[in-house]
This record gives structure tokens, sequence and C-alpha cells, in this order.
């Protein structure tokens, strides 16, 4: 149950908070910090309202330190997630980059899921969606990143389009990366 909006979720809609041994409050993305835990809606404005409200100290019993800027850092957090699962698909040789390339993948059905750059071309992502919609097996669709975050996290400049062939790590980071995307959304559904 989130400890701001008193709703119960299941846990892939919720984000973990512990009490670091300095007394200070710690974002459990992975959900694996031993310890007592509270839990969060993940959406930004919550966490940022649970900030405000002194929240962690009021469902942990006790003072505990809480950065103001909590609601970034755990941003930050949900993103490097996601793009360290993108890093190891490339190091598996299940990612691959480039407008033809990832047309090719979901022309032949083996893309499991379609990335654009959250910054990318209109026309070019529309190329390939229209390809996805003629599709026997249909691609997911994530465009929660920006090309810089994307080249930074695959080691190639200037990544726009790129696509993970269909394994249990794309399965992962879609997982990861839909976190990371609903978690940046301010509406509350």
């Amino acid at each position: 149950m989130c400890i701001v909006t008193r709703e119960s979720h299941p846990k892939e809609r919720l984000i973990r908070f512990v009490r670091g041994p300095e007394h200070q409050i710690v974002a459990d993305v992975d959900g694996r910090l031993p310890g007592r835990g509270v839990w969060v809606t993940a959406r930004r404005p919550v966490v940022d309202e649970a900030v405000r409200r002194k929240a962690f100290s009021r469902a942990l019993r006790e003072t505990v330190s809480v950065p103001p800027e909590l609601g970034e850092q755990v941003g930050e957090m949900l993103a490097s997630r996601a793009l360290q699962l993108l890093s190891f698909g490339r190091k598996a040789g299940l990612l691959r980059t480039g407008h033809d390339t990832v047309t090719r993948l979901v022309e032949t059905g083996r893309a499991a899921i379609v990335i654009h750059a959250a910054d990318a071309a209109p026309d070019g992502v529309e190329k390939i969606a229209a390809k996805i919609r003629t599709a026997d097996r249909r691609p997911e669709v994530v465009q929660a990143f920006t090309r810089e975050q994307l080249s930074l996290a695959l080691g190639r400049p200037n990544v726009v389009h790129a696509a993970m062939i269909r394994s249990r790590l794309a399965d992962t980071f879609l997982s990861a990366a839909q976190r990371f995307a609903d978690y940046g959304r301010t509406e509350d559904t």
C-alpha cells in the first residue's frame, strides 16, 4: 500500500524505500535491500508529495533524512536500470540499431521491441510504425529515452532507432522501460 495515496497496487506499480544505516531514506528500485520498507506509488508527483509531507518519517515511525531531490533521483535510477538492460542486450548480441536494420527485423518478425529516441524525427518513427502495423508479429514500442541516453548506453554515436530481438532479456527491458515511462507520467491513472 502506498504511504501517500493509501491505495494498494501490485509491486510493479510501487517503489520501495528503506531506512539507510545513517537514518536516511534510500530508494530500493530493485526491491532487494534489507530492512523494513515503505511503499510509494511509482509516479514522480507521488514521490514528491511523500517528500513534501514528510511521509517517510511518519510511516517508519522514526526521523529519517530525505533529500529534497529524491523524486529526481528515483527517476534517474529507473532510467539507469532500463538503459543498463539495453546495454546488456547489445553485449549479448540481441540489439540492433539503425532505421533500415530495425525495419528488416520488424518485417521478419524477429523484433520484440522497437526503441525510438524520444527526440527522433516523426517521419522516421512513422515509417517504422507503418511496417509494425502490417507485421505478423508486432513488436512493442518504447520511446522513453533521448538520443543522448540511448547513444551513451549503447556506446554508439547518434542512436535514434533500435530493436531488441525476442528473448527473456527483451521482456525484462520492456518492463523496466515501462516502469520508467510510467514514473514520469503526471496523471494518477
